[in-house]
C-alpha cells in the first residue's frame, strides 16, 4: 500500500482490503487512454505517478522497460499520449513528453550502464539499420536471451536520428547516451558496412545469422518531378540535412525557399536561419491548420523568422545558366476532403508567380531504397516498399523487416514499435517453447474510467524555459530546456489517473512473498459444490434449485452489518441441513522419545526477509555450541505449509526429543491475541494438529518484532539479542511439563424458548446438529404449530413458564414453571410457594429446593435460545452470590450472542423488521458455531493451559466471572455467606482476561505466573 503512488481524487488508493476473504485487492480500469494510444505500449500514467511523489528512479525504470529511447522520445516523440489525454477535457493535456524528457535527463544519466552480454547464449541475430526500428528490436532481442548485430551503414549509429533531427531539437550527447545503453545489454555493433544487395543478405546466413531483420529506413528523397529540378541549388530535404549535420554545409545559402510542411521541413527551414540565410520563407499547399508538423515546431520556426507562405505551390525551378535563381508557384483553394482527411489543394488559374531564390529544399516526403532487393526474391509492395506479414515477416524464410523500410516514412516511436513487433516475431519463431505469450498481455477491465469531478479547477500546463530568440538563432544548442523538480511534479499532479491502478508494478516489486502479479490473465475454472448460496441474485443463465442453492434474504430499504451478519449465517443454517459434520484433522499424539536432551533450534528467515547480510547464518555456530543441542538451521518459512515440512523431517531424521522455533510466533496457545497472524495461527495448527507434537516438545520464541526487526541496521545487535532469546526459550523448553487431558462432556440437548416463527425455525435449524431440541413456552400454542415440530423431530413442552436459570454453557440447569391446568389441587400447593409468600425470592432458592415441588421441573441443555422476547428477563443465577436480571441482553445488535456464553437471542424488540425465521435461523448458526468451534481439543481441554486460582489470595470478589468470556470462572460457595473463585478447566481458552482483571493476582495461568516469568528474564540474562 505504502510501495503505490497513485493518489485518488478522494483521497483512496487503487489498493484496498478486502473484508472477506481478508486480502488485498487492486481497482483496475480501462487502459489507460495514453497507454492505449503509445504505439510501444508506455505506462505513462505509472511513470506519472511515480513523478508526483518525488519518485524519479523508480519511474525511470518503469520508463525504461518498454522505451530504450526514453531521452530522444522525450524530445521528439509526436506525443499521440497528449492527444488521447482526458486532461483536456478540464484545460490542457499534461505533458507526458516533457515529463519523460525530465525523468531520463535526471536519473538516465546517472545509472550505469552494466554490460551483460555473457549472459547470452541465444540465436545470432543481424539487425541491418540502426536507426529508431533497428534499435529497438536489437535491445528486446538483446533482453531476451538472443545474440543481435547492429549492422550500420553509417560512420555512427542512430540513422536518421543523428543525420536527420537537428541538435537544438536532439542533442548527439542524449543519442549518444542511449545507444551506449542499448549497446551494454549485449548488442554488437559493425559500422560502415552497407547492405548493397540480395547476397550480401546470404553473406549473413553463413556467418550463422539464424535471422535478418531489414530496418533500414527510408531515407531518399522524393523529387517534385517538375521543370528546373536538376538546378544548382536545390536539395532534397533528407540529403541536405545529413551533409549539414556530417559537416559539410552551404557557406551561404542566400534566400532559402523550403517546400513541404511536415517536421523536416521545418526542421530545414530553422536549420537554414542558423546557417545565416538572408531569408526562408517555406511554401505549403494547405493551410497553417492542415500542416503535419508540431504545431509547437512551426510556432518556433515563426518565431526565429521562417515565413510561412500557405496555399502555395511550386510548379517550375528557374535559373541563370545552371544555377537556381527563382521559383515559379501559383495558388491554390481547398476543395472535398481527400483519402487523408484533409481538404484537397485546387490550382487556381492565372495565380502564378515567382520568389527570387537562391537555395530550395524540397521536403514532399522520402522512400525507402530497396536496391538490395532487387536481384533476390524479396517481394514489395505497390508503394515501393518491402512486403511483410502483420509481425514483419517476409516471404524469405528468416528474413523480417519492420520500419519505414515497410510503412513509408513515419514517426521515431511508430518506426520502434514495428521494430518490437519483428523482434517479437524473431522470438516466437527460434523460441517458441521458451517465449509461448504470442500477443498476451495483462487484461485490463471493463470498468470505466475514475469520473472526472464537475468541480476539478482548471490547473496551467507546465511549460519548459525556451531560450531567448536571440541566443537560439546562433547555434545549435537545445532550444528546450527541462523541467524543474518543482515543476515537474506539479506537472504530474495533474495527472487525473484514469485507469486507477497505473500498472506501475511498484506492488509486485514490494511484495515480499510475490504474491502480486499483474500479467495473470482471467481463467475459467470449474468447481463442484453440494450446495451454494448467493449473495448477490443467481445468474439468469442457473437453473436453481431450491434443495442446494440458496439465496441470502433482502429485508428493509437500508443494508447494514447487522443484517448482513443474521442473513448470511441464516443461509448458512439452511445449507448444512442434511450434512454431516466434517470432523476435526488431528494426527496420533507423536511422543519424542530420549532421556538425554536433543534439542534443534530452527531459525525462520521468513522467505528471506530477515536474512539480510546473511545474519541467521552467523547464529548457527554459536547456537551449536550449546549444550544439549543437536541441531540447528534456518528455514526459509517455518509457517509455510510446503516450506515449513523441513522442521518435522529434521526432528525425525536427527532423531530430535525437543525444538525450539525462532520466529514470529511468541507461545503455543490456541488463544488468538492481537499479535497473531494467519502465518502464526497456521504454524500451530500444523505442528500441533496436523502432525501432532506435544506443544510442551515444542518452544516458540518471537525474534522477528524483539530483535530483528527493531534492529534490522544493526547486525550485530540484532544477533546479541536472538542468541539470548534463543537461551531463555530452550530453558522453557527443558522445563516445561507435560499435559494432563480433561474430560469434557457437553449436554447434547439445546432448549428454544417461545414457540415463536423465530423460535421454530430456530429449533429446527439445531436439529441437525444436536441429538434433542426442545421448545418451552408458556402460551396456547395452535396445532399447526405442534404439528410443524412433530415433524421435524423437535419436543415441546408447554404450558410452562421458565423462570430460573443455572450453571453456564455447556451444562445449564433451567427451572420450568408448569401450568395450573396441568396440577392438581394438592401439587398446586408446593412448598416452594410458601416460601414465596414469606418473601423468599426463587433465585435465592437452593437449586435443590425445586427437586421437591411437583410445581417445578428442571431440564438440562447445552445452549438456550431465546425466542420469545418476554423471556429474555429470565433470572440468570450464575453463581450463590450474583444474580442477572436481565441475562438476554444483547453484547451488540446483529451479534445474537447475549452476555451469558451460550444464550442466544431469536427474537428481540429491535427485530421487528427483521423476519422471524431470518432471525431464528440466524441464531442457531451462532449457537452452532460457538457449539462446534469454540472448544479446541488440543489446547483447550488441558489443565496446563488453563487458569487457576490461588485460594490464599482470592477474595470473592467476582470480577472473573463478570469478564470470562466463556463462563468458565464462576464464585463457588465454601461456607454461608463466604465464596471463592472456580475456573472449569474444560472451558477456559487461556485468554487471560481474568488474571487482567484480578485485583489481588489471586488468578493465575502457567504460563504468565510470576515465578515463570522471572526464571525466563533469568535464563536470557546467564
Amino acid at each position: 500500500l505504502i510501495s503505490c503512488p497513485v493518489e485518488l481524487s478522494n483521497g483512496f488508493k487503487p489498493l484496498y482490503e478486502l473484508k472477506a476473504p481478508t486480502s488485498m485487492t487492486i481497482d483496475k480500469r480501462k487502459k489507460a487512454p495514453c497507454s492505449s494510444a503509445c504505439p510501444i505500449g508506455m505506462n505513462p500514467q505509472g511513470y506519472i505517478a511515480l513523478i508526483g511523489q518525488g519518485r524519479f528512479e523508480e519511474a525511470y525504470d518503469l520508463i525504461l522497460d518498454s522505451n530504450p529511447l526514453a531521452g530522444i522520445c522525450g524530445r521528439v516523440c509526436h506525443h499521440p499520449c497528449e492527444t488521447a489525454c482526458r486532461r483536456q477535457e478540464i484545460d490542457d493535456p499534461v505533458a507526458i513528453c516533457a515529463l519523460k524528457r525530465f525523468t531520463t535527463d535526471r536519473v538516465g544519466k546517472k545509472k550505469p550502464t552494466n554490460n551483460n552480454s555473457s549472459l547470452q547464449d541465444g540465436p545470432q541475430i543481424a539487425v541491418i539499420g540502426s536507426g529508431p526500428a533497428g534499435l529497438t528490436a536489437a535491445y528486446d532481442l538483446a533482453r531476451a536471451g538472443f545474440r543481435p548485430t547492429l549492422i550500420e551503414a553509417e560512420g555512427k549509429p542512430g540513422g536518421l536520428l543523428w543525420h536527420g533531427i537537428a541538435p537544438y531539437r536532439l542533442p548527439r550527447k542524449i543519442i549518444n547516451q542511449e545507444i551506449a545503453q542499448i549497446l551494454a545489454t549485449g548488442v554488437d555493433l559493425r559500422l560502415n558496412s552497407a547492405v548493397k544487395s540480395y547476397k550480401d543478405l546470404e553473406k549473413l546466413k553463413k556467418e550463422g545469422f539464424r535471422g535478418v531483420l531489414l530496418a533500414t529506413g527510408a531515407a531518399k528523397d522524393l523529387k517534385m518531378k517538375i521543370a528546373g529540378e536538376n538546378l544548382k541549388g536545390i536539395y532534397g530535404c533528407v540529403s541536405f540535412l545529413k551533409n549539414l549535420w556530417k559537416g559539410k554545409a552551404l557557406k551561404s545559402p542566400g534566400r532559402v525557399v523550403v517546400i513541404g510542411g511536415g517536421n523536416a521541413a521545418i526542421e530545414a527551414a530553422r536549420a537554414s536561419v542558423r546557417l545565416g540565410a538572408k531569408s526562408v520563407t517555406l511554401i505549403y499547399r494547405r493551410t497553417r491548420k492542415e500542416m503535419p508538423a508540431d504545431p509547437h515546431e512551426i510556432d518556433q520556426a515563426v518565431e526565429e523568422g521562417v515565413k510561412l507562405m500557405p496555399l502555395t505551390i511550386p510548379v517550375e525551378f528557374a535559373g541563370r545558366g545552371k544555377k537556381l535563381s527563382k521559383v515559379k508557384c501559383i495558388k491554390m483553394k481547398l476543395g472535398r476532403m481527400d483519402a487523408s482527411g484533409r481538404p484537397r489543394p485546387i490550382p487556381l488559374d492565372g495565380s502564378d508567380f515567382f520568389i527570387n531564390t537562391d537555395t530550395a529544399i524540397v521536403s514532399i516526403g522520402q522512400k525507402a531504397d530497396v536496391s538490395f532487393a532487387i536481384d533476390g526474391n524479396l517481394k514489395l509492395n505497390q508503394r515501393g516498399t518491402i512486403k511483410t506479414e502483420a509481425n514483419g515477416q517476409t516471404n524469405i524464410f528468416g528474413v523480417y523487416a519492420s520500419g519505414d523500410v515497410v510503412s513509408g516514412p513515419s514517426t521515431v516511436v511508430e518506426a520502434m514499435a514495428s521494430g518490437r513487433r519483428a523482434a517479437k516475431a524473431i522470438m516466437y519463431t527460434l523460441k517458441p517453447n521458451e517465449i509461448d505469450d504470442r500477443a498476451k498481455e495483462p487484461e485490463f477491465a471493463s470498468r470505466e474510467y475514475e469520473p472526472i469531478l464537475k468541480h476539478t479547477p482548471p490547473e496551467k500546463r507546465s511549460v519548459p524555459i525556451h531560450r531567448a530568440i536571440a541566443k537560439r538563432v546562433k547555434d545549435n544548442h537545445e532550444v528546450i530546456g527541462p523541467f524543474s523538480v518543482k515543476g515537474a511534479v506539479n506537472e504530474a499532479l495533474r495527472c487525473l489517473q484514469c485507469g486507477v491502478c497505473s500498472e506501475c508494478l511498484r506492488c509486485e516489486a514490494a511484495c515480499e512473498l510475490n504474491a502480486i502479479s499483474h500479467d495473470r490473465t482471467a481463467t475459467q475454472r470449474t468447481l463442484h459444490f453440494d450446495k451454494v448460496i448467493f449473495s448477490a441474485k443467481p445468474p439468469t443463465t442457473c437453473e436453481i434449485d431450491s434443495s442446494r442453492m440458496f439465496q441470502i434474504e433482502r429485508f428493509g430499504k437500508k443494508d447494514s452489518w447487522s443484517k448482513a451478519i443474521i442473513t448470511g449465517r441464516a443461509a448458512a443454517v439452511k445449507a448444512i441441513e442434511g450434512t454431516t459434520p466434517v470432523a476435526v484433522e488431528m494426527a496420533s499424539p507423536k511422543e519424542l522419545d530420549g532421556k538425554e536432551p536433543r534439542l534443534g533450534i530452527f531459525i525462520c528467515s521468513c522467505n528471506g526477509t530477515l536474512n539480510e547480510n546473511d545474519k541467521l547464518e552467523k547464529m548457527i555456530t554459536p547456537i551449536i555450541d550449546i549444550s544439549g543441542v543437536a541441531h540447528a538451521q534456518v528455514v526459509t518459512s517455518a509457517c509455510h505449509p510446503e516450506k515449513g515440512r523441513i522442521i518435522e523431517q529434521a526432528i525425525s531424521e536427527k532423531k530430535l526429543n525437543g525444538a525450539l522455533i525462532a520466529s514470529c510466533t511468541c507461545c503455543h496457545l490456541a488463544f488468538a491475541c492481537e499479535s497473531c497472524t494467519d502465518q502464526r495461527i497456521r504454524l500451530k495448527h500444523r505442528l500441533f494438529r496436523k502432525v501432532g507434537y506435544d506443544p510442551t516438545d515444542i518452544a516458540l520464541i518471537n525474534i522477528k518484532e524483539t530483535c530483528l526487526l527493531p534492529f534490522k541496521d544493526d547486525d550485530k545487535t540484532a544477533i546479541h539479542l536472538s542468541l539470548k532469546m534463543i537461551q531463555s526459550g530452550l530453558w522453557q523448553l527443558r522445563d516445561s511439563k507435560k499435559l494432563t487431558a480433561i474430560s469434557q462432556e457437553p449436554c447434547s440437548q439445546a432448549v428454544v424458548l417461545g414457540a415463536t416463527e423465530a423460535g421454530i425455525f430456530a429449533a429446527r435449524g439445531l436439529t441437525e446438529k444436536y441429538a434433542s431440541v426442545m421448545v418451552v413456552d408458556s402460551l396456547k400454542v395452535e396445532n399447526k404449530t405442534k404439528e410443524r415440530l412433530s415433524k421435524s423431530g423437535i419436543d415441546f413442552v408447554h404450558p410452562v413458564k421458565p423462570v430460573r436459570l443455572d450453571g453456564r454453557r455447556g451444562n445449564f440447569t433451567l427451572i420450568l414453571e408448569k401450568d395450573d391446568s396441568l396440577l392438581s389441587k394438592q401439587e398446586q400447593k408446593s412448598p416452594i410457594l410458601s416460601l414465596q409468600k414469606k418473601g423468599k425470592k426463587l433465585q435465592d432458592l437452593d437449586i435443590k429446593a425445586f427437586d421437591e415441588s411437583p410445581r417445578y421441573n428442571k431440564i438440562q441443555a447445552g445452549i438456550i435460545i431465546l425466542g420469545r422476547n418476554e423471556y429474555k428477563n429470565i433470572t440468570y443465577k450464575r453463581d450463590p452470590f450474583a444474580v442477572d436480571l436481565h441475562p438476554g441482553s444483547s453484547r451488540a445488535f446483529g451479534s445474537l450472542e447475549t452476555k451469558i456464553p451460550g444464550v442466544y437471542l431469536a427474537s428481540w424488540l429491535q427485530a421487528k423488521t427483521i423476519p422471524g425465521r431470518t432471525s431464528g435461523m440466524s441464531a442457531a448458526g451462532k449457537a452452532l458455531e460457538n457449539g462446534f468451534h469454540q472448544i479446541d481439543p488440543v489446547f483447550s481441554s488441558t489443565d496446563s493451559f488453563a487458569a487457576y486460582t490461588d485460594r490464599q489470595l482470592c477474595r470473592g470478589c467476582g470480577k472473573c466471572a463478570d469478564i470470562c468470556p466463556e463462563g468458565a470462572a464462576s464464585i463457588e460457595e465454601i461456607s454461608r455467606g463466604t465464596g471463592l473463585s472456580c475456573i472449569e478447566a474444560e472451558f477456559c481458552t487461556g485468554c487471560g482476561s481474568c488474571v487482567a482483571e484480578c485485583p489481588t493476582g489471586a488468578i493465575r495461568l502457567p504460563e504468565f505466573e510470576q515465578e515463570y516469568f522471572e526464571k525466563v528474564i533469568n535464563a536470557f540474562f546467564e
